[in-house]
């Protein structure tokens, strides 16, 4: 039993301890990159934010047009309801409105669709870009490894390629 408590106490003591990354050959080891800042703050990453948020735009009042065009076919239906309409007639009208609010639904998942599709193909580009130009800033300064600043809680500002990669990433695509 004691062996087992020295056991886990050595493990967590070892799982736990920070560790140092050394370098060889006068090379820095890391380097830290806020991908997050960079996609904000770059022009790329605005335009992006731009589109989509036009994107949205449009799909909201999609949404909303076709939630008032099915208010008004329904309350069309209630208005002349089974009252006024045969029966056959009352049937027509709930299968046109049903088919309409289908109609109605599969506009919106595709617009939906589309603006997730735009998201990710841009985002991606963005991405992409932000790699290689941190892959080339990485190399020009000896870094061997690059991380995402979200997972670092304390760095040196030498250490932080950020703005390095936000203008050249302005300057490549502007």
């Amino acid at each position: 039993m004691r062996k087992l408590i020295a056991l886990m106490a050595f493990a967590i003591v070892t799982v736990c301890s920070p560790v140092m990354v050394h370098a060889e050959d006068g090379k820095k080891a890391v380097a830290v990159l806020d991908v997050e800042a960079v996609i904000v703050n770059s022009k790329q990453g605005k335009s992006a934010t731009a589109q989509l948020q036009k994107l949205e735009k449009d799909l909201q009042a999609l949404i909303k047009d076709n939630r008032t065009k099915l208010a008004d076919l329904e309350k069309s239906l209630l208005k002349d309801g089974k009252e006024k309409m045969s029966k056959a007639e009352f049937e027509k009208a709930r299968n046109d409105f049903t088919t309409a609010a289908k109609k109605y639904q599969d506009k919106i998942n595709e617009a939906r669709k589309n603006l997730e599709d735009k998201k990710v193909a841009l985002l991606g580009a963005i991405h992409k870009n932000v790699s290689q130009i941190a892959a080339d800033v990485a190399d020009e300064h000896k870094f061997q490894v690059v991380i995402d600043r979200k997972s670092v809680v304390l760095v040196q500002e030498e250490l932080d390629i950020t703005r390095d990669v936000l203008t050249r990433l302005d300057k490549q695509f502007p």
